[in-house]
């Protein structure tokens, strides 16, 4: 399967009346089965451009389950590092995310720029360290969230 295949994602796209990143992510499945690695991987990038707007999917698809620990494919799937990371280093990679992710997902921003009043008050707010952050992003624990 080539650059001829996505070419003519949309015409089975039109034939099985399915999205055009359903059937690429169904391409990566059959790679990631047959444990090609290297063009599941080729294949991932593509759906995720179109965009795959489900990324939670990949990191739950049991087709990459031997890749789960592989720091490019985590990448892929959206999942932090599996190396241990400082409080710091875990926000700062979430934030990251969330701007990749705003970019990568909304229309408008995959070219313009995104707002700057939130993010320049987001920034100073990691730049002074994180000062009222809770430990994890996602801490239960926290019911103060007026820093957010």
């Amino acid at each position: 399967m080539g650059a001829g295949v996505l070419d003519n994602v949309s015409i089975l796209s039109s034939a099985w009346g399915e999205y055009p990143v359903s059937i690429v992510y169904r391409i990566v499945n059959l790679y990631a089965q047959a444990g090609d690695e290297a063009q599941s991987f080729a294949w991932l990038e593509k759906s995720l451009a179109i965009p795959l707007a489900n990324r939670a999917r990949i990191a739950a698809d049991e087709a990459f389950a031997a890749w789960r620990g592989d720091e490019r494919f985590r990448k892929l799937a959206g999942l932090a590092p599996k190396r241990s990371v400082s409080r710091e280093e875990g926000w700062t990679y979430y934030l990251e995310y969330l701007v990749a992710e705003i970019r990568r997902l909304h229309y408008s921003y995959r070219t313009n720029p995104l707002p700057r009043a939130g993010l320049k008050r987001t920034y100073a707010f990691c730049a002074n360290g994180f000062p009222s952050f809770p430990t994890r992003p996602w801490d239960p624990k926290s019911s103060d969230y007026s820093h957010v």
